[in-house]
């Protein structure tokens, strides 16, 4: 993910009328086999609406499955899970001039 990509959500909020109130957000590292098969697990699950999105085709995502099963079985010593982002908005009171 690139640096400080998070650091426009209060902007993108206040754009879609929401008051930013906080954020938070981690990951944590974890064996390779179980790091890219969390990986892969969650591609598989989102498969359709990748697809959907128009961002990929079927045979791309299954491509990228078959590299992150692969390389669950490489040398490497850890993998990070998902970044998981806590995101709170809320709407914005609505101004009553009588009180």
């Amino acid at each position: 993910m690139p640096h400080h990509t998070t650091d426009g959500l209060p902007a993108c909020a206040r754009k879609a009328g929401l008051d930013f109130v906080d954020q938070s957000g981690f990951f944590t590292t974890v064996p390779p086999k179980l790091g890219f098969d969390l990986h892969a697990s969650t591609l598989a699950a989102a498969t359709d609406r990748v697809i959907q999105s128009g961002t990929t085709t079927e045979g791309r995502v299954d491509e990228v499955l078959s590299e992150l099963r692969a390389a669950a079985h490489a040398s490497y010593d850890w993998v990070t899970t998902p970044f998981y982002l806590d995101l709170t908005l809320q709407r914005p009171v609505a101004f009553n001039a009588d009180g």
